[in-house]
């Protein structure tokens, strides 16, 4: 009896599509060509088998002879590694300047997570390997775990995935994506996915794409596993950059911002900072950034300005996490914010109601767009702290006036926080809306604006004690989030966590005895960056080098053998390997990582004065990698009349009002 099995491919393949068509045939075929042999028909073909075979030994010579020379290299090598043991903790810090990539960094950085920003700023858009999953993937891939396979068998329907995928990707979108950042509107989407197996619009297309990559994605970094298939939809979108980029509209900004998105979580060229920013620079052009007159509100007015407003806060918050400066500023724009409704209205009269109670505090209860729009709020303040608390064109010399002042605006937001938010119970199937997806946000900003203070001598004892509360504040609201919802780590929050973690143990060395309580949550701390290293791999060594200056520090202090800023002396070795740091921070570099840990070792000569200001054009080599300028776009046919350095705004022409 002959058992027969059954394939499923598309009939009618897309015309991106065609190559990866004829290959899933081509394997299908092997496949039964290699049954059919299995049950002892002799006369049935193997052509393609053999093919199959041949492709398989070749790949798998080439990585034999790859690892055999890798191990002839490395094999002298063993020795050395174990007896320079303690340098683990310098190289460790050494790779969390993005210095070493040879990338420009600024000071409001703090400190710069190399292999998983990268996917921040840019990154190798390499071949993957045909079968890839957790179990592989080793410490230097910046994206989170992942479980697929580039196996063009697997792929089934015209976005090559099965519906049981595709509706948990869906599901995924509305909750992780849909309301924090309101590119799409819920419509949209649902309508992209219910007819996606008859999408004829290159557009469509591509954005259904972009929709089930950035899914995909988030629902790896929140440890959720699946065939996910997301490096492919970003493939097929990627591969319509320049069709995407010619529409030179609403459509075009979408599109680079869920490029942008993606990138977050995977490393691919040319990165989230360079999407945003020509996405910014569009926005600009088509007017985004100024307040319409006259104009009636209507479904696209308001998603016009969602568009603008959440490119706006991923432009902050790259900017501000890599130290580099924003696309616009904010006295160029006037833009009103969305209206406070819900994030799937169509109702024209909802909106038009709406539009006229518009105030500048969040509604009770909230709406699903209600979080979007207060973080905003909080973003343009964190914006101005950026501008006046980290400017490099004058000394650093804020006043205790300036300080007090922003402090009293971040309390009065934090004041304004929706009360309901506060009783708020969870449902599993929603986003979600806690208070601590406000508070995190708060408390980063206050940990933002008071961090430069703790290097003046003497230190402001009131700053210290309100800095080590926002950073237990930031812990703790992480902690929160993992047990209430499964959030999904970025490097921007892995930096976050980071930050907070050693801020709050170099302001643990600034005090005196008992007068902080920082234990519990570092603990918490440690907890999460084991938490987080298990779906980020390459997230382990920052991991172990928070485990070894936790340790060296807070034992000290434990004992009662500790003084404020006197220096804790590690293991020799160690020492010895961070004295070699010397000359290799770029100027402005000692207000991140580097300061903190060198002060608090007695390391001086690394510990230089604490200096906002950064020449990008003397960024040294760190270990071997040369200095880059920022990611070239010459590279991609962007569109007529637009400059490939994006440098000059007033050549874009663009409507003004």
């Amino acid at each position: 009896m002959i058992r027969y099995s059954v394939y499923i491919v598309p009939l009618v393949p897309a015309a991106g599509e065609k190559k990866i068509y004829i290959k899933a045939l081509e394997q299908r075929v092997a496949e039964l060509e290699a049954y059919l042999a299995s049950i002892g028909h002799s006369k049935v073909g193997t052509d393609h088998l053999g093919r199959l075979i041949q492709q398989t030994s070749s790949s798998q010579h080439a990585a034999g002879v790859s690892a055999s020379q890798s191990n002839q290299v490395s094999g002298p090598e063993q020795t050395q590694h174990h007896e320079d043991d303690a340098d683990d903790v310098l190289l460790a810090v050494r790779d969390l300047s993005l210095s070493a990539s040879g990338h420009y960094i600024g000071a409001s950085s703090n400190i710069t997570i190399g292999r998983v920003l990268s996917s921040v700023l840019h990154s190798q858009r390499g071949s993957i390997p045909a079968i890839h999953d957790e179990s592989s993937q080793g410490e230097d891939d910046p994206a989170p775990k992942s479980i697929y396979s580039t196996s063009t068998g697997d792929m089934i329907g015209v976005p090559f995935l099965s519906p049981q995928v595709a509706g948990r990707l869906l599901h995924g979108w509305f909750r992780h994506i849909a309301t924090r950042y309101p590119v799409l509107h819920s419509a949209q989407v649902l309508r992209l996915h219910n007819n996606r197996d008859t999408l004829t619009d290159e557009y469509e297309r591509t954005i259904l794409h972009l929709v089930y990559a950035v899914s995909g994605r988030w629902l790896e970094s929140a440890g959720e596993m699946g065939h996910f298939f997301s490096d492919q939809h970003y493939d097929f979108a990627f591969d319509e950059f320049e069709s995407m980029l010619q529409l030179r509209d609403s459509r075009t900004v979408n599109y680079l911002l869920l490029m942008a998105l993606y990138c977050t979580r995977a490393p691919r060229d040319p990165g989230a900072w360079t999407y945003v920013g020509i996405a910014m620079r569009l926005c600009i052009e088509l007017g985004l950034h100024r307040r319409p007159r006259r104009q009636q509100p209507t479904v696209e007015g308001e998603m016009e300005k969602r568009r603008f407003w959440t490119a706006y806060f991923l432009d902050r918050d790259i900017s501000i996490a890599i130290g580099r400066p924003p696309t616009i500023s904010d006295h160029d724009i006037d833009a009103e914010l969305p209206v406070d409704i819900n994030e799937d209205t169509i109702d024209a009269e909802v909106i038009r109601q709406a539009s006229m109670r518009v105030c500048n505090l969040p509604v009770n209860p909230p709406n699903t767009l209600t979080s979007f729009i207060h973080r905003t709020r909080l973003k343009q303040i964190e914006s101005e702290i950026q501008h006046i608390i980290y400017r490099v064109d004058r000394p650093n010399d804020v006043s205790d006036a300036t300080i007090s002042s922003f402090l009293d605006r971040l309390n009065a937001w934090k004041d304004a926080i929706p009360y309901d938010t506060a009783h708020y119970v969870h449902r599993q199937e929603n986003a979600y809306e806690g208070p601590e997806l406000y508070t995190l946000h708060y408390y980063r900003c206050v940990r933002f604006l008071l961090y430069p203070q703790l290097a003046k001598i003497p230190v402001n004892m009131h700053y210290i004690k309100m800095c080590a509360d926002a950073c237990i504040g930031i812990i703790t609201d992480y902690r929160r989030c993992h047990q209430a919802f499964p959030i999904g780590f970025s490097a921007l929050s892995i930096q976050s966590m980071v930050l907070a973690g050693l801020t709050l143990i170099y302001c643990a060395w600034l005090s005196p005895s008992n007068y902080l309580s920082v234990d519990g949550a570092l603990q918490d701390c440690q907890i999460l960056l084991y938490i987080v290293t298990e779906r980020y791999p390459s997230a382990r060594k920052y991991r172990d080098v928070f485990e070894r200056i936790k340790s060296a520090i807070m034992g000290i202090i434990a004992q009662g053998k500790h003084e404020p800023r006197n220096p804790v002396h590690i293991d020799p070795n160690v020492q010895k390997g961070f004295a070699t740091l010397e000359g290799q921070w770029a100027p402005g570099m000692g207000a991140d990582f580097s300061y903190m840990v060198n002060t608090m070792t007695g390391n001086a000569a690394a510990a230089t004065a604490f200096d906002l200001g950064m020449d990008p054009t003397t960024t040294v080599m760190v270990g071997g990698h040369t200095d880059q300028s920022a990611p070239d776009l010459s590279q991609y046919q962007v569109w007529s009349g637009m400059p490939h350095d994006l440098s000059d705004v007033n050549a874009l022409g663009g409507i003004y009002q």
